[in-house]
C-alpha cells in the first residue's frame, strides 16, 4: 500500500475511526490475554477453527503468512491514536485478519498481551484512553491456522503527546581521539544511518567533573555527514565529551563518553602522548617454510604499549587491502609466520594500548614457500583419483583414472592390486605394468566379485593407494542400471559443539527410486568398515553426525542400485580441527569500555576549610559492552543449540581481596588470595557486564557492616561535628580532632574503592548443544580496569 495514500486515508477517516466499534471495543482494550503463534491457530479464543482441518493447517503452515510492515501511529485527539500498517498478502495463504498486541515495561513481569484484532484487509486500529500511553505496540497477520511474525514495535509515549516509532536516530559509536599537535585533538566517531531516519548533523556535549555541580553542557554541532571536530586541549583538557545524532525531530541517544587529555606539560613535543612506532622489522628462518618475525621497540614513557597488532597484505589478491593478521601481548616482540600460508605477502606492525594504535611500521615481505620440500622431506607422489569402471561386453571391463603429477616428483608408472573378500583381507599385486602416460587398464570378470585399487610409482616407492572399485562377477545381472560413478565432494562441516554435517554431490540428477546411498565408518581406515543400519534415500545429500565419540572416525560412501554398488569414495576423517561454518564461527568478542566514578564532598579532605568542594571517591564501576563479533543469530536459532551466552573471567593479583563480594577460586586464606579468579555469565540478549565497588559493599562475612560504617568506626567520624570545623567558637584541640576524623574518612573509603583498579577481565562466547557438549571462543586479551579512560583519577591519583 502506498504510504502517502494511507496517511491521507487515515487523516480523512480519523473521526470515523474514533466512532468505529468493530476495530476496538472496550472489552478488547482491557484484555490481558497472551497471544502467541501456533500451528493450530489461536483465532477463536485459543481454539482452532472447526472449519479448518488439521491436515489443511499442516499443508498451510508450509506457506508462511506474510508479515505486516511499516507500522505507524497517528495522534487523533486527546488520548486517542490510530495504528496503521502495510500488508502484501501471500496468495497461497491469505490472512483472515490482524492481531494487535501491547507491551507494558512497567509490569512486574513484562510480556506481550493481546489488545484486539481486525478483519481481513483492515489495516488500521483505534486506541483510546490514557491507559494506552506508555506502552509498545506491534501487529501480526492471522488466519485459522496461526499468526505471522510481528511487525517492528512502535511506542506511544507516557505523556500521550507523541508516538516514537522504531525509526529512531542511530547512536554514534567508536569515539576516537588523535593528537594533531600543540595540545589540539581531533575527535571522530563512527555512524551508520537508520535508513528510515537519516541524521542531519551531530550535537556534542561536555562535562567538567571538577565543577561544584557537574552537568552536561552543549558544546557545538556539526553538519550532516561530518563525523569529526577539533578540540583545544589547552581549554578543554580533562573534560568528558559525548556525541548524539540530530535531525529536525530531535536527537539520538548519546554515545559513550571520551576524556580529553589534560595538559600536563606545555613544553612537551606534539607527539608526547603518541605510542612509539615499532622499527627494525626482520624475518629469520626457524625451519622449513617457518619464519620468525621480530622488531625493535622503545616505549614512550608517557604512553607505554600494551601489546602489538599485525596486519598483512596480499598484493596478488583481486582487491589488495591490509587485513588483521594477529596480535601479541605486552612486550612480546616476535611472531611466527608460516610461508606455506603467507609466503610472498607483506606484514607491518603497530603498538597498541586501550586507547588505540601507533602509526604502523615499515612493511616486510615473507619469503616465498619452498614447494620442493615439506618439513625437510621430499614431497610424496600424487595419488590416482576418480577410478571409473566401464563395461566392454562379454564380462570385460575397462578401468580408467585421473592423475596429476606432483611438481619435482613425477610418476614413472602405475601398479594395481586386487582383493578377494572370500579369501581374507590381503591385497595381491596384479602382474601388470602400466606406463606413466597410460591411465586405463582392461580387466575380466571372474567367478566372484573382487576389488581393484591403484597407486603411482617411481624409483623411490609408491604413492598412497586410490579409492577402491568393485569388479562384478561373471554373468552379473543385466538390465539393472549401472552405477559407475561414486558420490563426489564428500565434506564434513561442524554445526554445533558435537554435531557435524556430512555432505556430498552426485552427478546423476535423475529420479530413481531404487538408488540409495550407503555410508561406512571405520576407526582404522583400512577395511574394518561398519555400515549404517539403513541406507539413505537417493534424493538426500547430507547426513548428520552426533557425539564427540565420533571424532577421529573415517567416513566413506557408495551408491547402491539394486544389486549394483559403485566404488566407495575416498575416506574422509572427522577431526577435532574441522571448523564451523563461517556464519556460525565462534569469533572472539570485542568489547567497549566505560568507567564511572561517584564522589561526595561531605568530608574535609585537604584540611583547608576555605575549599569546600573536596572530592572523596565513594564508588566506581567498570562496564564492558560487546560491540563486535556478537553471537551469531544462526547459533541462537539452530535446532542443535541448547544455550549460548557470554562468560566473563575476572581475576586479580591483589593480596587483599574482598571475598564477601563473591567466591574467589584462587583464594588461599580467609583474607588473602593468590591470583584470585572467578567467572560470571551474561546473556547474549544483554551483552554487557559491570563490576562495581561502592561504600555500601559489606566489610564482614555476616554482611552486617558496610564499608561506610566500617570506615566511620575506624576513623571516629561524626557527621554532626562537621559544621564545627567552620565555627569560630571551636577550640583548636577540638578542631584538630574533628579534622583527623574527616581526613581518615576521606582516605578510608577511596582506599577500598581503589581495589577495583587491580581487577582484570577476559570475555568469551560459550555454546552448549542439545547433547550437553560445550565449546568456546578464545578468551579476549585481559583488560585491566585501571586502563579504561577516566580511571586515572582513582587508580593513579598522582597523574
Amino acid at each position: 500500500m502506498n504510504i502517502k495514500w494511507k496517511l491521507s486515508l487515515a487523516t480523512a477517516f480519523l473521526f470515523a475511526l474514533g466512532a468505529c466499534s468493530s476495530s476496538s471495543s472496550s472489552a478488547a482494550e482491557d484484555d490481558d490475554t497472551e497471544y502467541s503463534s501456533s500451528a493450530k491457530g489461536e483465532s477463536n479464543g485459543g481454539k482452532s477453527s472447526s472449519s479448518t482441518s488439521s491436515a489443511a493447517c499442516k499443508s498451510l503452515t508450509e506457506k508462511n503468512l506474510a508479515t505486516p510492515s511499516n507500522l505507524q501511529v497517528i495522534k487523533n485527539g486527546e488520548n486517542k491514536w490510530v495504528l496503521i500498517w502495510d500488508y502484501s498478502a501471500n496468495d497461497d495463504r491469505p490472512e483472515t485478519g490482524f492481531v494487535v498486541e501491547s507491551l507494558d515495561m512497567s509490569d512486574s513481569l513484562p510480556k506481550w498481551k493481546s489488545v484486539g484484532s481486525t478483519n481481513a484487509a483492515v489495516v488500521m486500529y483505534n486506541l483510546e484512553g490514557e491507559s494506552k500511553s506508555g506502552k509498545y505496540y506491534r501487529v501480526s497477520a492471522k488466519d485459522d491456522c496461526g499468526v505471522s511474525k510481528a511487525t517492528d514495535m512502535v511506542e506511544i509515549a507516557a505523556t500521550g503527546a507523541n508516538a516514537i516509532t522504531n525509526a529512531d536516530l542511530a547512536t554514534p559509536s567508536n569515539l576516537k581521539l588523535e593528537n594533531v599537535g600543540d595540545n589540539m585533538w581531533q575527535l571522530s566517531w563512527s555512524y551508520t544511518n537508520n535508513e528510515n531516519r537519516p541524521e542531519q548533523g551531530f550535537k556534542l556535549q561536555s562535562l567538567n567533573l571538577d565543577d561544584k555541580s557537574p552537568k552536561w553542557s552543549d558544546d557545538g554541532t556539526t553538519n550532516k555527514g561530518v563525523h569529526v571536530v577539533k578540540i583545544d586541549g589547552n581549554k578543554k583538557g580533562g573534560l568528558l565529551f559525548h556525541v548524539a545524532a540530530k535531525d529536525d525531530k530531535g536527537i539520538s541517544e548519546y554515545s559513550e563518553e571520551i576524556t580529553i587529555p589534560r595538559v600536563t606539560d606545555t613544553t612537551s613535543s606534539s607527539n608526547s602522548m603518541d605510542l612509539a612506532v615499532p622499527t627494525s622489522l626482520k624475518i629469520d628462518s626457524i625451519g622449513v617454510n617457518k619464519y620468525q618475525l621480530s622488531w625493535s621497540y622503545t616505549d614512550n614513557k608517557n604512553r607505554p604499549e600494551n601489546g602489538f597488532k599485525l596486519q598483512i597484505l596480499d598484493v596478488n589478491a583481486k582487491s589488495p587491502a591490509w587485513a588483521v593478521l594477529d596480535s601479541t601481548n605486552k612486550s612480546v616482540r616476535f611472531f611466527n609466520v608460516d610461508a606455506i600460508k603467507h609466503g610472498g605477502k607483506y606484514i607491518r606492525v603497530a603498538a597498541k594500548d586501550s586507547k588505540g594504535l601507533s602509526t604502523y611500521s615499515d612493511e616486510i615481505q615473507v619469503p616465498d614457500a619452498d614447494t620442493t620440500k615439506v618439513a625437510g622431506e621430499e614431497l610424496d607422489l600424487a595419488v590416482p583419483k576418480n577410478l571409473v569402471l566401464d563395461p566392454l561386453g562379454n564380462d570385460e571391463y575397462r578401468l580408467s583414472w585421473e592423475y596429476t603429477n606432483t611438481p619435482k616428483r613425477p610418476a614413472t608408472g602405475f601398479v594395481l592390486q586386487k582383493l578377494y573378500i572370500a579369501n581374507g583381507k590381503n591385497w595381491e599385486d596384479v602382474k601388470a605394468s602400466v606406463g606413466k602416460d597410460v591411465q586405463f587398464y582392461n580387466l575380466s570378470a571372474e567367478d566372484c566379485n573382487y576389488y581393484i585399487r591403484i597407486a603411482a610409482k617411481d624409483s623411490k616407492g609408491l604413492s598412497d593407494y586410490s579409492n577402491v572399485i568393485e569388479i562384478p562377477k561373471i554373468g552379473a545381472e543385466e538390465g539393472e542400471e549401472e552405477v559407475a560413478t561414486p558420490p563426489s565432494e564428500l565434506t564434513i562441516s561442524r554445526i554445533a559443539p558435537s554435531v557435524w554435517e556430512l555432505s556430498w554431490n552426485y552427478s546423476d540428477a535423475s529420479d530413481d527410486p531404487n538408488r540409495k546411498f550407503i555410508i561406512q565408518t571405520s576407526k582404522l581406515k583400512d577395511f574394518k568398515w561398519t555400515g549404517l543400519k539403513s541406507p539413505i534415500d537417493g534424493s538426500v545429500r547430507r547426513y548428520y553426525i552426533q557425539g564427540r565419540d565420533k571424532i577421529e572416525t573415517y567416513y566413506r560412501m557408495a551408491v547402491v542400485n539394486g544389486s549394483d554398488t559403485s566404488a566407495f569414495t575416498d575416506a574422509i576423517q572427522l577431526t577435532p580441527d574441522i571448523s564451523y561454518r563461517d556464519y556460525m564461527a565462534l569469533e572472539v568478542p570485542v568489547p567497549s569500555e566505560k568507567f564511572i566514578l561517584g564522589y561526595t564532598t561531605a568530608y574535609e579532605a585537604d584540611q583547608d576549610t576555605s575549599t569546600k568542594d573536596d572530592k572523596t571517591y565513594i564508588s566506581a564501576s567498570a562496564t564492558y559492552t560487546i560491540t563486535e563479533n556478537f553471537i551469531s543469530k544462526y547459533i541462537v536459532e539452530s535446532e542443535y543449540t541448547d544455550t549460548v551466552y557470554y562468560e566473563a573471567r575476572w581475576f586479580t593479583s591483589l593480596e587483599n581481596f574482598n571475598y564477601y563480594k563473591g567466591s574467589c577460586e584462587g583464594k588461599k586464606t580467609s583474607d588473602k588470595c593468590d591470583s584470585c579468579y572467578w567467572s560470571e555469565t551474561f546473556p547474549y540478549q544483554e551483552p554487557s557486564i559491570t563490576k562495581r565497588f561502592d561504600e555500601s559493599d559489606f566489610a564482614d562475612e555476616d554482611k552486617k557492616t558496610t564499608i561506610l560504617a566500617s570506615c566511620k568506626n575506624r576513623s571516629g567520624y561524626d557527621a554532626d561535628e562537621h559544621s564545627l570545623l567552620y565555627s569560630a567558637s571551636t577550640s583548636a584541640d577540638k578542631w584538630e580532632e574533628i579534622m583527623a576524623h574527616e581526613t581518615g574518612m576521606s582516605m578510608c573509603i577511596p582506599d577500598y574503592v581503589r581495589g577495583i583498579c587491580g581487577y582484570y577481565v577476559q570475555i568469551r562466547i560459550v555454546w552448549k548443544d542439545i547433547n550437553g557438549e560445550t565449546d568456546w571462543s578464545e578468551w579476549t586479551q585481559p583488560f585491566n580496569i585501571a586502563d579504561i579512560s577516566g580511571a586515572d583519577d582513582l587508580c593513579s591519583p598522582s597523574k
